[in-house]
């Protein structure tokens, strides 16, 4: 009789399973939510992660850069900017002699002297210049002056001396401050304004102290004047022949085809990119454009990042 009711009693266990309904619906939210909380709460205490505000993430007590791919079309585009320093000169073989001439005998040893240099808009007159500075093997203290933001041409002393931090009382005292720079400084330094033809005036006289400094046997002043016009100095500053300051005159003429050609194509080359993204047929086509038109080889830059 046990045995029975053994039997009996596993089948009814048996038959009340097979009535029992099975859910087939997913775990409740809460129930997932603190599945997924478990599981990140094992990861974090196994690979500990901190993250910085310079963007530098902390692995397990090492530094990593978070690196961002950037794309071809984003890095073809950075590279035709304006402001983009050219990974080198093409061309303008003797412009860069006569410059890294100008450097050699007059700022690198420690003296004073002038040089105009005109052209275009577009024609690689700062960029050929400053890069030049840059290769020089003689450190030398240099500034860029952008003379159009000046209303009036006596501001350029202070900008000058502002661009080297370079103390000084007022602006009434700031051609007192150069001039004791330029003749009791203790080297040599570099000026260059850039659209000097903004300081024209109805006398004159500051671009004529300008390069009266820079011509002073013991000056310390290396002038560079950097605009547009060929004939600035012969139109408007006549006197400088009579005061023996004339500058060194260096002219850049429009870029032709080949060299604009030239130019988009180092850029483009800098670039590290399976695929070109502008073909060199597009390229040629630009340059003859511009180069039937300015010359301008911003032009051609913003045409090409444009496309």
């Amino acid at each position: 009789m046990p045995a029975a009711r053994s039997t009996r009693t596993t089948a009814a266990n048996r038959k009340a399973l097979a009535e029992t309904p099975i859910s087939r619906q997913p775990p409740a939210p809460v129930a997932l939510a603190a599945q997924k909380a478990a599981v990140v709460a094992t990861l974090k205490s196994a690979f500990p992660v901190t993250k910085h505000s310079n963007g530098v993430a902390v692995v397990g007590g090492k530094s990593a850069k978070v690196a961002k791919p950037v794309s071809s079309f984003v890095a073809t585009k950075t590279v035709l900017h304006r402001s983009t320093a050219p990974p080198q000169i093409i061309g303008r073989e003797s412009e860069q002699a006569a410059i890294r001439q100008f450097l050699q005998t007059t700022v690198e040893k420690g003296r004073g002297g002038s040089m105009y240099i005109s052209g275009n808009p577009g024609t690689g007159k700062t960029a050929c210049l400053q890069t030049l500075i840059k290769q020089s093997l003689t450190s030398f203290p240099s500034v860029l002056v952008n003379c159009v933001p000046l209303t009036r041409p006596e501001q350029a002393y202070a900008a000058v001396l502002d661009a080297l931090n370079v103390e000084y009382d007022g602006a009434d005292s700031a051609l007192a401050g150069l001039e004791r720079l330029v003749f009791k400084g203790k080297g040599a330094f570099l000026v260059i304004l850039d659209e000097v033809d903004s300081l024209l005036g109805s006398k004159q006289e500051v671009l004529y102290r300008l390069f009266e400094l820079a011509a002073h046997p013991d000056s310390r002043l290396a002038l560079v004047g950097i605009a547009n016009a060929l004939d600035l100095t012969d139109r408007f500053l006549p006197r400088l022949q009579a005061r023996n300051c004339v500058p060194i005159l260096l002219n850049f003429n429009p870029y032709q085809v080949n060299d604009i050609v030239a130019i988009l194509q180092s850029r483009l080359d800098s670039v590290a990119t399976g695929e070109p993204v502008i073909q060199k047929a597009a390229l040629e086509l630009c340059a003859r454009k511009v180069a039937a038109t300015s010359g301008d080889l911003r032009k051609a830059l913003d045409v090409c990042r444009q496309a």
